[in-house]
């Protein structure tokens, strides 16, 4: 009777383990963000932000984080505006002329940082009119 009594407590074990990590990753797949197309490039600025669709908690900062380098985070370039669930837009500036950047949106909460996806843009070049010459009004 003693070996029917271990492997009962044994699959009982086995049951909880599986039960409890299945949970674990239904928690993690309810944080949900998505990086909005970058808009308005110029030579100097540009415009992207995100849209929050989940959170596991609050929102503690939102923002994008922009870079000439991939998978931008928060120790590069960043905007931090708001902390609700929804879109947001966010101003990336100053950038340099006719550069490759990278832009994720992101968010902050009590489980750490999410990043959304990644998209990439190029700045213009300086423009070519409407430039002041030395000695001309």
């Amino acid at each position: 009777m003693q070996p029917f009594y271990n492997k009962l407590t044994l699959v009982t074990l086995l049951l909880v383990t599986i039960i409890s990590c299945s949970k674990d990753k239904e928690e993690e797949a309810t944080e949900s963000i998505t990086t909005s197309p970058v808009t308005e490039i110029t030579y100097r600025s540009a415009k992207s932000g995100g849209v929050i669709s989940e959170s596991n908690s609050d929102i503690i900062q939102r923002g994008v984080c922009f870079s000439t380098t991939p998978n931008p985070d928060l120790t590069s370039n960043s905007t931090s505006g708001g902390n609700t669930l929804g879109s947001f837009p966010s101003n990336m500036s100053p950038l340099n002329a006719n550069t490759k950047y990278y832009v994720r949106a992101y968010m902050v909460n009590s489980s750490g940082t999410t990043y959304g996806n990644q998209l990439e843009f190029t700045t213009t070049d300086y423009p070519t009119e409407n430039i002041w010459r030395l000695g001309e009004n």
